[in-house]
C-alpha cells in the first residue's frame, strides 16, 4: 500500500463485511433496547 502521490486506495471485501457487521449489530442492539427497555413509550 503505496500512500504517496495521488492516494489510490479502495476497500477490500473484507472490510466492507466488517463495516456492515458493526452497522447490523448497532442496529440489533437498538432494536432490543426499543422492545426490552422503556425507551419509546406509548402515551
Amino acid at each position: 500500500m503505496n500512500m504517496g502521490g495521488g492516494w489510490d486506495y479502495f476497500p477490500s471485501v473484507g472490510e466492507f463485511a466488517i463495516t456492515f457487521g458493526f452497522l447490523a449489530f448497532g442496529v440489533l442492539l437498538y432494536k432490543l433496547e426499543v422492545n426490552y427497555l422503556p425507551i419509546l413509550e406509548e402515551r
